[in-house]
Order: structure tokens, then C-alpha cells, then sequence
């Protein structure tokens, strides 16, 4: 004997049922993975007064520098815990240089490789790029302006603290080279700094 035609409708009737009063829990999207994983990162960094540790043919007073810094990039996670990240970054800093005024401006690609564990990061640091150095020599006299290359190694680590957000400690060693110094008057010899710094990482990974 054929269904009568409100039983054929039954099925469909009862799954829209059954979707509507399921809970929300079941419903809901999934949520991210806990840890470090593939993706992107944005970040900045503050630094405390760091230490000019070799300035070869730049100048003996100048001994510290405040630096700061801006970033982003993406990280990779080819298998098990390892981790790297590829990425670019401006970094400031201001050298203290009593009484001139000198700018340090990097423009660097780095790259971070390490192991993570859930929601820990351990990394070693490598980066190279430009550098401009601005010195300001006071009202009577004519700026002057330094370029070359930029080269940075060191090592961190990163804990995420709430969601995707993290804070991290990074030991920074820099090597600036600059082939030659620009005046109007006159032109210095090639010379470079070494510096060294620790810096407070804050970031957000999604």
C-alpha cells in the first residue's frame, strides 16, 4: 500500500527538526589550533638600551642605542615541531651620540627556524638588508648620511599568553658595513658597528 503523504514528508521535516535544536557546541566553527602553526605574524619589538660592542672607524663615544622595531611575515610548519618563519622588518634606533643626534633606519629580511612545543617557540634568528645612518652635527654644520648593508643573527623564544597573541625575548647581534660616508665637504673611509641588544617581542599569530 503507497505512504500516505504526510509520512513521506516526515524525514526531511525531522532532520530540519534535529538541526535546529542541536546544540551550539556542534554547530560552531572549529576552533584554531592551540600553538604554533603555519601562518601569518605581525609584530613589534622594544628594545632595551643596547651596546655598540665594535665601531671600527665610527666613533668611540658612541657606546649605546635605543632601538625599536616593526614586522610581519609567515610561518611555516613542514613537519612535527619544527617551525620557521620567513619575514621583513624596519628597525629604528636612536644612537647616543651626546650632544649630535644620530638615526640608525634598517630595512632587513630575517628568518626564524626553531622547535615548537604547543604554545612555546624556540628559534634561532638570521637577517640581512639595507641601513641608513642620519647624523645630525648641530645648527652650524651640514648633516651627513651613511648606507651599506645590514647583517643580524641571534636567538629567542616566544610563549603564546591569550588567543593568538604572544610575547617573546630576543637576543639580537647586528653588523652594520658602510662602504662610505657622504658630505659635501668630505668622504670617510669604509667602516662598520657591531651592536648587541635584548628585545621584548609582541605579536600576533593568525
Amino acid at each position: 500500500m503507497p505512504a500516505r503523504p504526510h509520512l513521506r514528508s516526515a524525514g526531511p521535516l525531522a532532520a530540519l527538526a534535529a538541526t535546529l535544536l542541536a546544540p551550539s557546541s556542534l554547530l560552531a566553527a572549529p576552533p584554531l589550533p592551540e600553538g604554533f602553526d603555519r601562518g601569518g605574524y605581525l609584530q613589534i619589538s622594544g628594545g632595551l638600551p643596547g651596546r655598540l660592542i665594535d665601531q671600527q672607524r665610527f666613533s668611540s663615544e658612541a657606546q649605546w642605542f635605543l632601538p625599536w622595531s616593526i614586522g610581519g611575515g609567515w610561518m611555516f610548519a613542514p613537519s612535527g615541531s619544527f617551525r620557521a618563519t620567513a619575514g621583513l622588518a624596519f628597525e629604528h634606533r636612536m644612537i647616543f651620540l651626546e650632544p649630535r643626534l644620530v638615526h640608525g633606519l634598517n630595512a632587513v629580511a630575517e628568518a626564524r627556524l626553531g622547535t615548537a612545543w604547543r604554545k612555546i617557540w624556540i628559534y634561532g634568528l638570521l637577517g640581512a638588508g639595507v641601513v641608513g645612518t642620519f647624523v645630525d652635527w648641530g645648527p652650524d654644520d651640514l648633516p651627513a648620511y651613511f648606507y651599506g648593508a645590514a647583517f643580524q643573527y641571534g636567538a629567542g623564544m616566544a610563549g603564546l599568553v591569550y588567543s593568538r597573541f604572544f610575547l617573546g625575548l630576543e637576543l639580537d647581534f647586528d653588523v652594520g658595513y658602510h662602504p662610505l660616508l657622504r658630505r659635501e665637504q668630505f668622504a670617510l673611509e669604509p667602516f662598520f658597528y657591531h651592536t648587541v641588544t635584548l628585545e621584548v617581542l609582541l605579536g600576533w599569530h593568525f
